[in-house]
């Protein structure tokens, strides 16, 4: 749905967060507070008001298991209307990332990622997608290295067949990379 009108969406939010090493091994980071929403011109007509108040939340938690590995967990919850004006999603993404360094040059990591999407009434979804990424990376030199990538992903609603067809698939990506710093 397109309007040529607009769909404006203000906000303002109030984060408390933590930033630190709460244990040698152990960074964290955490903002989280509320989301203090205003919809305007038509963003609004398919949720009850123009005004909310939702939850957000971002963090992020690294280990340093070894020199050579480490394993992060980040989480992020947020809402925002859909394009169309007609609802509001919550979208969550969450990480796990365990990366290990071969030497200075070879690292390689594997994770899982889930990312959902909830839809306020009046639609119905509650749709996730389950990814699990693999990297191996080399580094030629300080300002160029190489991936390479693979990641299987798989999407599906929550709710049955009957009420939210054709929201499952399978993908499969495999990329290979060159970067370059300057």
């Amino acid at each position: 749905y397109y309007n040529l009108v607009g769909n404006n969406s203000t906000y303002n939010r109030a984060l408390f967060g933590f930033e630190g090493k709460p244990l040698s091994w152990l960074q964290a980071q955490l903002l989280a507070g509320p989301d203090f929403r205003r919809y305007s011109d038509a963003a609004h007509l398919g949720i009850t008001g123009d005004r909310h108040t939702w939850f957000y939340l971002q963090g992020q938690l690294t280990a340093t298991l070894t020199p050579k590995d480490t394993l992060s967990s980040t989480d992020k919850v947020w809402h925002f209307v859909s394009s169309a004006g007609v609802s509001s999603i919550q979208e969550t993404m969450e990480n796990l990332t365990y990366k290990h360094d071969f030497s200075k040059r070879l690292s390689a990591s594997v994770g899982l990622r889930e990312l959902g999407h909830r839809y306020d009434a009046p639609t119905v979804r509650d749709d996730w997608t389950t990814s699990i990424p693999v990297n191996v990376t080399y580094a030629l030199t300080r300002d160029l290295s190489v991936s390479a990538d693979y990641s299987a992903t798989s999407g599906r609603s929550h709710y049955p067949v009957a009420v939210t067809p054709g929201q499952s698939f399978e993908d499969n990506i495999i990329s290979l990379t060159v970067k370059a710093s300057f």
